[in-house]
C-alpha cells in the first residue's frame, strides 16, 4: 500500500483504504479464518494511519515505516481491540487513542519509553489492550492515566 508522498490511511474491521489510492480494499472471511493475520505495511513517507476497528479474531499489525507518522485509534465502549499492533518504524512518530463512547480511561502499561501496551477500558465496556513500538509521543486525545 505504500505511496510516494504524504498519505493517509484508513482501517476498519472489514477492509483499508488510503487516499492516494484509486481502491478500496475490503477482506471478508468465507470459510475460514485471518488467524493468521493482517499486516498493514506502509511506505516512508510521512502517513496518518486512523484505525476504526479491527476484524474480529484478527491480529492485526500496522507497519508505518520510515517517515514521521502519527497513528489515531478510534476507541468504543464496543470495540475490545485484542492483537491489535501498532510499529511507527523509523521517525518520529506518535499515537493518540480517541474514546468515541465517553468515559473511557486510558493506561499506558509501557516497560520503556517507545514501546508497550496501550490499555483502554471503560466502566461497562470492553477492554481493549493495543501493543506499540517505536512510538515516541502521544498525539492529543485520551489523556494518558498512570498505572
Amino acid at each position: 500500500m505504500a505511496s510516494a508522498g504524504p498519505d493517509t490511511v484508513w482501517l476498519t474491521a472489514w477492509g483499508l483504504a488510503h487516499d492516494k489510492a484509486p481502491f478500496l480494499l475490503f477482506y471478508r472471511d468465507t470459510g475460514g479464518t485471518f488467524g493468521g493475520g493482517v499486516a498493514v505495511v506502509l511506505g516512508d513517507a510521512a502517513e496518518a494511519v486512523v484505525v476504526q476497528g479491527q476484524l474480529a479474531g484478527t491480529p492485526t499489525t500496522v507497519y508505518a515505516e520510515g517517515g514521521d507518522d502519527g497513528i489515531w485509534v478510534l476507541v468504543a465502549e464496543s470495540s475490545g481491540y485484542t492483537g491489535m499492533t501498532l510499529d511507527g518504524g523509523a521517525g518520529t512518530n506518535g499515537v493518540a487513542i480517541l474514546d468515541q463512547s465517553g468515559g473511557a480511561v486510558l493506561h499506558d502499561l509501557g516497560p520503556v519509553i517507545g514501546e508497550g501496551v496501550l490499555q483502554v477500558s471503560y466502566p461497562a465496556g470492553a477492554v481493549s489492550n493495543i501493543a506499540y513500538q517505536n512510538l515516541n509521543e502521544f498525539l492529543s486525545g485520551l489523556p494518558v492515566t498512570p498505572s
